[in-house]
This record gives C-alpha cells, sequence and structure tokens, in this order.
C-alpha cells in the first residue's frame, strides 16, 4: 500500500509534466520527496531528485537543482535506474554549462551519453546526443556541436518527412544553428526545408523563437539593417508567446548584442525592457548579472552616465553573489566527485574479485592449469571463430604406467611428477597454449597459429625429451603418449578430441614415449 502511494504521486507528475505545469510538478515531486525518503524507496527517491532538479533548473535556481541532481546522481550510483540516472547527468551537464563549469558539463554529458549507449532501449541516444551537440555548441566549437547534431538526426532514422516528431524540431534547428555560424548556406537551405516541413505538422514556439532569433543573426552578418529591425519586431513578439521565458531570456541576450552592434538604441532599450520583465518572474535566477551587464553596455554606449555608474555597482553587487553560490556549487561537484570516485574504486574491486572467483573455479586447484570443464569452454570458443586455413592442434597426453609409479614411489612422489609435467609444458609451450588437466594423468593442450609442422614436431620431441631426462630416485621411469590431432577448418570440441583421444592410445599401444599424429578430415 505504501508503494501504491508513492507509485499514485509519480502518476501526478506525469500528468502534470503533459500539462506543462511547472508548479504542478514541483508540488508533487516535492510530496514524493519527503515520501520516497520516508520509506527508504530508491526508486521513487531519484524520480522525484530528477523532477525537483528539473524544476529549480527550469526557474533558474541552479544550486537548489544541483544539489538534487547530485543526490539522483548517487543514487543511480547503487542501485540499477539507468533512465533517471541518465537523465539526472544530462539534466546535471546542462546546469554545470550554465554555470560556466565546462569540463563538469562535459563530463556529466558523457556519463549521460554512454548510459543511453547501453541502455538503447530507452530510446533516448538521441536526444542526449542533441544535448551534447548544444552542449558545444554554447562553447563554440560548432563543428563538433554539427557532429553530435547530425548523429542525432541519423539515429533517429528519419526517411520521409512524414516520419518526424515534435522533438525532432530542436534537433532540426540546432542544425540550422550550426550552418549559420559555421557560413554553410547549403547546409542552411537543407535545413531550412525540413524546417518548413516540421512546421506544417508542429507548432513549438520555442522551435520558432530560435528560427526568429537566427533571422536577426542572418541579418547581421549580411549587415541588412532594415531587414534587421523587422526581424527583431517578429522575434519581439514570438518572444512574447513562449512559455519557457528563461529559454527567452537567453535569446534576447543574443539579439540585444546585434542591437548594440548597430547602435539601434530603441531596439536595444525595448529588449532591456523585455529583460527586466522576464526577470521579475524569477527573482531567484541566479544569473542575474547578464541583465546588469547588458545595462552597463547600454549606457555606456548611449552616453548615460548617471545609469551607467547604478548599473556598474549593481552589476558588482549581483556578481558577486553568483560568484559564492558558483563556489559553492564547485565545493558540492568536487565531493561528489570524490564520492564517484570511491564508488568507481569499489565497483571496480569488486570485478576484480569476481574475476579472481571466476578463474578460481576455472583452475585445477593442484596443478594450477584449467580443469576439464574450463579447458573444454575455452577450447570450443576458440575453434568457434578460427580462421580457414589456419593450423591448430588439440594434444592428449597421457603419462605412461603412472599407476606403476604410484605404486613404486609413492602417491607423493606421484603428486610430484604431475607438477613437474605442467611445468614442462609450461616451459615449451607458448603463453597463448592452453593446457587443461582432464583426468588423474592425463592433460590437454591446445594449440592455435601453428606456423609449420618443424615447428610442432620440435615443441613434441622436446616435451618427450625432457620428460624422459626426468629422474626419480636416479631411475629415468618418467615418460608419456601423446596423440595429436591438426585442423586447418572451424569444428566441434568432441570431434578434434576424440581423434587426439585416439591418437593418444595408437601412441600407447606402440609403446609409449612417443606421438602419433593424425588430421581432422573436412
Amino acid at each position: 500500500m505504501k508503494t501504491d502511494k508513492l507509485e499514485s504521486l509519480y502518476t501526478h507528475i506525469e500528468e502534470k509534466r503533459v500539462l506543462r505545469d511547472f508548479e504542478g510538478i514541483f508540488h508533487y515531486a516535492s510530496l514524493l520527496y519527503t515520501a520516497s525518503r520516508e520509506q527508504n524507496n530508491d526508486h521513487y527517491l531519484i524520480i522525484s531528485c530528477y523532477f525537483l532538479g528539473s524544476s529549480y533548473f527550469n526557474t533558474g535556481v541552479y544550486d537548489k537543482a544541483m544539489k538534487y541532481l547530485q543526490e539522483g546522481i548517487r543514487i543511480g550510483e547503487h542501485a540499477p535506474y539507468p533512465f533517471f540516472q541518465m537523465m539526472c547527468y544530462n539534466l546535471a551537464g546542462m546546469v554545470s554549462g550554465t554555470l560556466g563549469d565546462d569540463i563538469m558539463s562535459v563530463e556529466y554529458m558523457l556519463k549521460s551519453y554512454y548510459i543511453a549507449l547501453d541502455h538503447q532501449e530507452l530510446g533516448y541516444l538521441y536526444i542526449i546526443l542533441n544535448n551534447l551537440g548544444v552542449l558545444f555548441f554554447n562553447l563554440g566549437y560548432y563543428e563538433i556541436a554539427k557532429e553530435y547534431f547530425t548523429n542525432a538526426f541519423e539515429e533517429r532514422g528519419i526517411g520521409s518527412y512524414d516520419d518526424l516528431k515534435i522533438n525532432d524540431g530542436f534537433n532540426i534547428i540546432n542544425l540550422m544553428g550550426t550552418s549559420i555560424y559555421l557560413k554553410d548556406d547549403l547546409e542552411y537551405e537543407r535545413w531550412l526545408i525540413w524546417y518548413r516541413e516540421f512546421q506544417k505538422r508542429f507548432q513549438i514556439v520555442t522551435v520558432d523563437n530560435d528560427y526568429q532569433m537566427y533571422q536577426v543573426l542572418l541579418c547581421a552578418h549580411t549587415q541588412d539593417i532594415a531587414r534587421l529591425r523587422a526581424e527583431v519586431v517578429r522575434f519581439l513578439e514570438i518572444a512574447g508567446r513562449e512559455e519557457d521565458r528563461l529559454h527567452t531570456f537567453k535569446n534576447l541576450l543574443k539579439v540585444f548584442k546585434v542591437c548594440m552592434q548597430f547602435q539601434e538604441q530603441k531596439l536595444s532599450s525595448q529588449i532591456l525592457y523585455e529583460l527586466q520583465l522576464i526577470l521579475q518572474d524569477y527573482p531567484n535566477y541566479q544569473n542575474h548579472s547578464e541583465l546588469k551587464e547588458c545595462q552597463v553596455i547600454y549606457a555606456n554606449t548611449f552616453k548615460a552616465e548617471q545609469e551607467r555608474l547604478q548599473a556598474l555597482e549593481e552589476y558588482y553587487d549581483i556578481r558577486q553573489l553568483e560568484l559564492s553560490a558558483a563556489h559553492n556549487n564547485m565545493k558540492n561537484t568536487l565531493l561528489l566527485k570524490i564520492d564517484m570516485e570511491q564508488l568507481l574504486y569499489e565497483r571496480n574491486q569488486i570485478l576484480k574479485e569476481n574475476r579472481e572467483l571466476e578463474r578460481r573455479s576455472e583452475i585445477e586447484e593442484f596443478t594450477n592449469v584449467m580443469n576439464k570443464t574450463a579447458f573444454r569452454t575455452h577450447v570450443s570458443a576458440e575453434l568457434e571463430t578460427m580462421h580457414q586455413d589456419q593450423y591448430v592442434c588439440l594434444l592428449v597426453i597421457d603419462i605412461d604406467k603412472f599407476k606403476s609409479i604410484n605404486d613404486t614411489f609413492g602417491h607423493l612422489v606421484g603428486d610430484q611428477v604431475l607438477l613437474h609435467v605442467v611445468k614442462v609444458l609450461k616451459e615449451v609451450l607458448r603463453s597463448s597454449d592452453f593446457i587443461g588437466r582432464i583426468g588423474g594423468d592425463e592433460f590437454c593442450v591446445f594449440m592455435k597459429n601453428i606456423l609449420s609442422l618443424p615447428y610442432l614436431y620440435e615443441r613434441l620431441d622436446e616435451i618427450l625429451d625432457r620428460l624422459v631426462n626426468t629422474r626419480i630416485e636416479d631411475r629415468q621411469v618418467l615418460s608419456a603418449s601423446i596423440g595429436v590431432c591438426m585442423s586447418n577448418h572451424i569444428c566441434r570440441y568432441d570431434e578434434i578430441f576424440q581423434k587426439a583421444d585416439e591418437a593418444m592410445y595408437h601412441a600407447k599401444h606402440a609403446g609409449g614415449n612417443c606421438y602419433d599424429i593424425t588430421e581432422l578430415s573436412t
């Protein structure tokens, strides 16, 4: 029943998200955060952290946004919630970029990208690619941004205009933007066609806002002043209809700089007024100095000395507060970084221990070579992937009269004989060859990439010579029978092993201390 309450709160969040009711999202996300912490439910806690982070980001309260997103990231590292872990990383990258922490922004975004890459069933890879493009676009790396935007579009797999979906507008307008900054007229015309087709199907004010802002930039590039004024007026009309006021604020800043470049006082004054109106609705916005900087530039350009001094003083005070907040964010980010590195270290230790456990499960404890099952598994994998015309061979090695050695010299000596055989094999063979113990006194060897028959004969002769020259209590009693099966084509383990085993018995029946070679027919 407790989980039902959490699910109900999450359902309310999704309902408010569809309606773009940001206050409603914040309200239910706050309730979900409190309830999930009380019930110690990480699944709903990471969900609430993401939506709270998103709510604070949309209102420009970046320190609180980062606080919740970092909490969500920590939860995601401990528990498998890839979707909201990905979303927390993605939004944390956007927050960091907004705050000017480009290094952490790239790091967060790439974390999000690799989660999306590992979990393509989530269907968000193209969105993350687009957001990475936005990051590099804002940094001024337009070629890199274009590559990410293009990859995002290709990831969508759009075959025709009718395949367009509502989110594709953001990707298309971003590709138009990069083509403008790269002065690539052909690319701009290409994406302009896509934009117009998108417009026929969807009406997204945010996309239209960006489009109109880019029309202003195009006029600035061509220095068409008359058209510039008309495009700015159209931009202001569209900007007034957008719900995402902070997005409008950022576009207004770009258009203001263009107007100031051409000393368009009336338009610049109008934009300043719009900027002020927006920030009245966002008293906690943490980049208020952007507006004050514009006021300083305006007053300085148009010789308004009194206004300039007042704006400078206000700019200084606000900038100090922003720097203090940025410092706190940096400290929190460093603490998260330390936590993440600790988690990564612990995870690597667990993986290392798991690999060691896996290795131990495959190793025959006494001789420290592969056991029968592991040998078969690894050789089978090699046989399935071997190249045609590449020779491999399997050796079955049986110690001659091992029972007699045990009976004559005792089991301790017999154990030493087994260890000595392994020592000889390791010294004679290559490190890439597989050695396994498949029975009490039987060993198997798998050799790949046999370059020539003389090489194989040398290895076999050396094994036999080393064994037969081993003395036990000054007596030469150690030898082995070796069966060899060669193959130059893909085959099954049972096939090559059976042939090698038969060859070993032929060597045994020939008196031992020799080898018999056969080849697996196609």
